[in-house]
């Protein structure tokens, strides 16, 4: 689920809740029952639909890497609301368990394991004062799956890259099915509460606002990934507009923006270390707010590892002077994405102290194949 999907998850989870409360005014209009409950079993849907893409991300279409950083991002989001909450409330015990930033989560991963149950677990016996501050248990639940997925997740996961884009594909198409009901809720709650119960119209429409809703400045919005499957978030890149002498770095999200700025024909550069450079040109007005998902092509090194002439599994593969490491599967392949641009080397070694290294040169978008005879 990309950023875009998790703000309109929230959103869906208010909406439901408003449901809810209002169940019997809203009854008074059968058109808008029907509504309701054709958008609830909607929700419902997606929700399957991304727990199943959870669950085939278990050690299957991500990495674990890749999942750790899913399952922080949601954390720390709302650990972050959660604390501000308990400082307003007084709650001293429970600041210090929420008052974590993203180095807070740099630590082995059973204490990283421990952390985030000692978080969920405030969040879960408070959640009904943590409502006001858009802490919803659909939020709770789906940290905790991706803690659980995490938790579960191989060092060397098989990819089923086919599997992920159909489910990714069906999610998207059932996001805008729950849209396009909630356009005709708009018009049927506006049409018939609007002179009768005004204030129950306007909680409506907040609860419809996204969070980063479009604000009145000319806005040019990226949110940054490393695959098409949007399950690896880059945020180690930067981009500019050089006509304007505009730059910014992306967050730990994933996302950068660009703001106030004249309407025109700009090009757009975007640069993360180990990814091909993207040049997007765009049109916009003043005052409009474009906002888009760029998917970079790594450098990439792939190779296979052969011990007595056969393929060998859980050998230590790691390119030097990098945080890049990896193990051979259980047909002696590995695979680097993101590697640095110029020159390195690939290491490999076993438990019984056999080595070896290969040198490479990598330029912008190459795919190398390195393999070993050991």
């Amino acid at each position: 689920m990309n950023k875009k999907q998790m703000s309109k998850s929230d959103m869906y989870g208010l909406i439901k809740l408003f449901f809810v409360k209002y169940k019997t005014i809203l009854a008074s209009l059968l058109p808008l029952v029907a509504k309701a409950l054709a958008f609830n079993n909607q929700v419902d849907l997606i929700d399957d639909l991304l727990n199943e893409q959870g669950y085939n991300s278990k050690g299957k279409t991500m990495s674990k890497e890749s999942l750790k950083e899913v399952m922080i991002g949601m954390v720390l989001k709302m650990a972050n609301k959660a604390y501000a909450w308990a400082v307003e409330a007084g709650k001293k015990d429970l600041e210090n368990i929420l008052n974590v930033d993203s180095t807070s989560f740099v630590i082995p991963q059973d204490a990283l394991l421990i952390l985030v149950d000692d978080i969920l677990a405030v969040l879960n016996t408070n959640v009904i004062a943590l409502a006001d501050y858009n802490i919803l248990p659909i939020n709770i639940t789906a940290a905790a799956t991706a803690k659980l997925n995490y938790k579960n997740a191989k060092d060397t996961p098989n990819q089923q890259i086919s599997l992920k884009k159909t489910i990714t594909t069906a999610i998207k198409k059932e996001f805008k099915n729950a849209d396009k009901i909630l356009v005709s809720c708009d018009k049927l709650i506006a049409g018939e509460y609007i002179d009768s119960n005004a204030t129950m119209v306007l909680e409506y429409q907040n609860s419809r606002k996204l969070k980063d809703s479009i604000g009145r400045h000319t806005v040019i919005k990226v949110h940054l990934y490393g695959d098409e499957e949007h399950s690896k978030i880059l945020n180690n890149g930067n981009m500019s507009i050089d006509s304007l002498k505009r730059m910014q770095n992306f967050t730990s999200d994933g996302e950068c923006e660009i703001v106030q700025f004249p309407g025109g024909n700009y090009t757009l550069d975007i640069k993360s270390k180990g990814y091909v450079d993207v040049h997007v040109e765009f049109d916009i007005k003043r005052g409009q707010h474009i906002e888009m998902d760029v998917v970079m092509v790594p450098n990439r090194i792939t190779g296979n590892v052969l011990k007595n002439g056969k393929p060998t599994a859980n050998i230590n593969v790691n390119i030097v002077g990098t945080d890049l490491s990896t193990m051979t599967d259980a047909f002696g392949n590995y695979s680097f994405e993101g590697v640095p641009a110029g020159a390195g080397v690939v290491e490999i070694s076993t438990e019984g102290g056999d080595s070896a290294s290969k040198t490479y040169t990598m330029e912008m978008g190459k795919d190398l194949k390195i393999d070993f005879v050991l």
